[in-house]
């Protein structure tokens, strides 16, 4: 018995369809741009990358370049400065979670390197002194602002806009960082993506203020190569998000409807049998911007090491392709990061209100965000 109607049918393949020519546009893409699109096979990936330039500004330590289809390299940057954050502060996890989330709030990644390691140089010294100390998401913004006028204002070389818009108070910012670290230890006892993804931005009781799907996905894949999920399954199954510029010029191509979105990029890997869903997933992304003249970029710096995920491992590859050994321990709460707002403890909503001051109540993030 026939349990779909004509319409059902005509539907599926029209979806066929489309996918098979997204695939097809994706591998010819792949032909004429080979060293945009990374590797399929490689074990070390592009590793290569991470050579500094022969030369360089006077003062400058980083280098901006073309993006890759292969996100490894736009991670790794983020990947890198949150274990200097943590290696300089007791790599305490509600330390790192915090750290996480400014991470969709400025979407240069030298302007926000810039704000955590100054932030983390003001937090190491408050910590050796006496008496509380404010969080570490509370430094990033004020230090941002000083900075650049606002918290995701500034630099080139951007990826992405900024997930946050508006203002946001810090009383949100913390719980934001409560229902985050949720959220990771949840991504560790399901295998559901897309579930988790809902989670994470659509659902009010676990929401985290200002983060859109793009973003979310980003902080999954940062999060299990610093430990913070060990779960890899995730952070090696991206979607289309429904909220980006890639799900907008997919729409012209027939992909219309949020659920056929995050169903392509599997359908298509298994399509063209690469075998690897996120350089399926960013490969579209960086092709349909060059159809519209858009490059993005990503940016290196000196000392910065590759971090991938193969075999289910998170490795390190240097410069030169020597692998490292990373440390696989997950970060715990050792009570080396104890600041003003303990988002971790129950009653810390009811002391918030309290503790907050006229002034820091609220954050205004930029006058001229937008998604």
């Amino acid at each position: 018995m026939n349990i779909y109607d004509k319409h059902d049918c005509e539907l599926a393949v029209e979806k066929k369809k489309v996918n098979v020519k997204l695939g097809n546009m994706l591998a010819m893409w792949r032909h004429g741009n080979p060293n945009r699109f990374g590797e399929l096979s490689s074990y070390l990936g592009e590793y290569y990358r991470f050579k500094p330039p022969e030369r360089l500004d006077s003062g400058i330590d980083y280098w901006i370049e073309d993006a890759s289809a292969d996100k490894d390299a736009y991670y790794s940057f983020f990947v890198n400065e949150i274990k200097h954050l943590g290696s300089e502060n007791g790599n305490d996890r509600r330390l790192l979670v915090e750290a996480l989330l400014t991470i969709c709030m400025t979407p240069c990644p030298v302007r926000w390197r810039e704000g955590v390691r100054a932030a983390g140089k003001i937090l190491k010294k408050t910590k050796a002194g006496t008496g509380e100390y404010p969080n570490f998401i509370v430094l990033y913004c004020h230090v941002r602002k000083t900075q650049s006028g606002s918290i995701s204002g500034g630099g080139k070389a951007n990826r992405c806009q900024p997930s946050f818009q508006g203002i946001v108070s810090i009383g949100q910012l913390l719980r934001s960082a409560a229902h985050l670290d949720d959220q990771l230890e949840h991504a560790n006892q399901t295998n559901n993506t897309k579930a988790l993804l809902r989670r994470m931005t659509d659902n009010n009781k676990h929401k985290i203020v200002g983060l859109g799907h793009f973003w979310a996905q980003g902080i999954i894949n940062i999060a299990t190569k610093i430990n913070l999920i060990t779960n890899t399954i995730h952070a090696l199954s991206p979607v289309v998000s429904h909220t980006t510029a890639t799900f907008r010029r997919m729409k012209d191509l027939g992909v219309t409807t949020r659920q056929h979105a995050e169903s392509v990029v599997p359908w298509v890997s298994s399509y063209l049998k690469w075998n690897n869903e996120v350089l399926v997933e960013n490969g579209f992304c960086e092709m349909l911007r060059d159809a519209e003249g858009i490059t993005k970029k990503d940016v290196f710096a000196i000392g910065h090491v590759l971090y991938r995920i193969v075999n289910n491992t998170v490795i390190g590859i240097k410069n030169d392709g020597t692998v490292l050994e990373v440390e696989s321990q997950v970060p715990e709460s050792t009570g080396a990061y104890t600041p003003s707002g303990k988002w971790w403890e129950d009653s810390f909503r009811k002391a918030m209100a309290h503790n907050l001051s006229v002034d820091d109540k609220w954050l205004k993030l930029s006058a001229d965000c937008d998604e």
